[in-house]
């Protein structure tokens, strides 16, 4: 699975097209504790699937819900990404390009509420991100500069990598 994690209009849709594989949408964000974690449950076993997921619950709830750190959510974190082939791509363009919201995709579950919510914490859900980021594998994506082909490229060889590395882990090489 191919996670990709950033704030609206980091350009998250587009990178997922790129991969050529089934896009998985999170979807709205989850209503209760108990929606949250079917959800976070039904992420973890795609994990295993070759899919790109446009954001991951245990990931995007911490940043949206200023839930930040949460116990739970990094243990899924890590459980996706401790995955064979799983990774994380984080794509974080500049900050003003975030901000302007003229650009953003809207889907079909954003509601005027939650967009209103995103634009007023836009600032703290970044830093939020960035933070957040910091404590998790995965590749930086600015869609200004790098070229979306050869991250993919640069996927596939990691993926193949990391599953190398842990067959030797296992003795099985």
């Amino acid at each position: 699975m191919i996670i990709i994690e950033g704030m609206d209009n980091s350009g998250k849709s587009t990178l997922a097209k790129a991969f050529g594989l089934e896009i998985i949408h999170a979807g709205p964000p989850p209503e209760s504790e108990a929606q949250a974690r079917a959800f976070l449950r039904e992420q973890a076993t795609n994990a295993r699937l070759p899919v790109v997921m446009d954001r991951v619950t245990c990931i995007s709830r911490q940043v949206y819900q200023k839930k930040m750190f949460n116990r739970e959510y990094m243990e899924y974190a890590n459980e996706m990404l401790n995955t064979p082939h799983c990774v994380l791509i984080y794509c974080r363009p500049p900050t003003e390009i975030i901000l302007n919201a003229s650009t953003h995709e809207v889907k079909s579950y954003d509601t005027p509420e939650h967009l209103a919510y995103v634009e007023q914490n836009k600032n703290l859900f970044i830093e939020s991100y960035d933070k957040l980021m910091y404590k998790l594998p995965h590749i930086r994506y600015n869609y200004l500069v790098d070229d979306a082909n050869k991250l993919v490229d640069k996927v596939i060889a990691l993926q193949f990598h990391l599953s190398e590395w842990r067959k030797y882990e296992n003795g099985q090489f």
